[in-house]
């Protein structure tokens, strides 16, 4: 696959081709904990949409299980024209914690 046919496919859903082929970096970044949202859900190694500055990037991260739409990630860099991103910790902390609150609420 040429590196047009990649970047420019509808099919070209997993980023294994991307972090092998470009180093990340991070120079773009105008502050230690640039923020952007989650505009399609982000599935472990595929890729999804995030809003960063205004502008709606894809966008992939490492995290072991899907990051929903809404979500605040944290941009730790790019790969060519893909952000990689890291959920917010204390967003996902207290998400799991409602969850389990609200299973608990549901069983008594």
């Amino acid at each position: 696959m040429s590196l047009l046919q990649a970047l420019f496919s509808q099919a070209m859903e997993e980023t294994t081709f991307f972090e092998q082929t470009y180093p990340l970096t991070n120079d773009f970044l105008t502050t230690k904990d640039d923020l952007a949202i989650v505009r399609s859900t982000i599935e472990p190694g595929e890729l999804g949409h995030v809003k960063f500055h205004g502008v709606r990037w894809r966008a992939c991260s490492s995290y072991s299980r899907s990051i929903p739409v809404g979500m605040q990630v944290r941009v730790l860099g790019r790969r060519a024209n893909i952000l990689v991103v890291e959920p917010v910790e204390e967003q996902v902390f207290t998400q799991n914690c409602e969850g389990m609150l609200g299973t608990a609420a549901a069983t008594t």
